[in-house]
């Protein structure tokens, strides 16, 4: 009799939650990676803050290099888009296989254009394969991401073809209100090249020291004495220089 009598008052809570949960928007389920992220060059990543409805999320300009043994097909694969923001989730989208139609250009470029039912919904995704390269631009109108309220200090891209996965992570700033702006925090490139007495000095070695990180990057000049260091953050280093041996 008692359980019956804690049943009946349960009821309709059950129910109640029962309801809620009907009525809840389904969340998406974010892409796995088992076999790893391959590098993603992203130029840039914009989000503006507009309101329920209104949000813009952006990445005009990014690429990324099959390994090798690794292929896709984008015109008869899934693809997914994720944004992240101090590692939680702030937009989604997801498009079903061949929902990017390819077309060949009079270059001999593939060029893989969104169905015109998705750019009507403010959805525009264009994945242009050149050579080894492939170059997506991506913008998301119309949206609703209550997350960007609380403007992150870091945020990753996530572009999922397949089973294949390509990521970059960027350092964000707040331009203005309700406008973010995310860029590669090593954007700097140092180049140059090394000679003495009028001719290259080829395997030199020169070392850059960020003394502030406990870092040093090193690299080494090439046959006509040039060099360049990988992408780095924008200050200032000391630098060594050593000059290779000789018989």
């Amino acid at each position: 009799m008692t359980r019956m009598t804690r049943w009946s008052r349960l009821a309709p809570l059950v129910a109640l939650l029962l309801v809620l949960l009907g009525v809840l928007p389904a969340r998406a389920i974010e892409p796995t990676c088992p076999a790893g992220e391959i590098t993603l060059s992203a130029d840039s990543l914009t989000a503006t803050r507009n309101g329920a409805g209104a949000d813009r999320v952006a990445a005009p300009s990014s690429r990324f290099v099959l390994p090798v043994g690794v292929s896709i097909d984008p015109a008869s694969e899934a693809m997914s888009f994720v944004v992240e923001g101090d590692h939680r989730l702030l937009y989604q989208t997801d498009i079903s296989p061949g929902g990017l139609v390819a077309h060949v250009t009079h270059h001999g470029d593939t060029v893989f254009l969104l169905g015109a039912s998705r750019v009507r919904g403010g959805t525009h995704v264009v994945l242009r394969h050149t050579g080894a390269v492939y170059r997506l631009s991506a913008r998301f109108d119309r949206l609703d991401v209550p997350g960007l309220a609380t403007p992150p200090r870091f945020a990753k891209v996530l572009v999922k073809i397949g089973d294949d996965c390509f990521s970059a992570v960027l350092a964000c700033t707040a331009r203005r209100l309700n406008n973010l702006r995310c860029s590669p925090e090593r954007s700097a490139v140092l180049r140059g090249h090394v000679a003495g007495a009028g001719q290259a000095l080829p395997g030199t070695m020169l070392t850059a020291f960020d003394d502030t990180r406990l870092e040093s990057v090193s690299v080494f000049a090439q046959q006509d004495g040039r060099f360049v260091f990988p992408r780095m953050m924008s200050k200032t280093y000391a630098s060594e220089i050593v000059l290779p041996l000789r018989s």
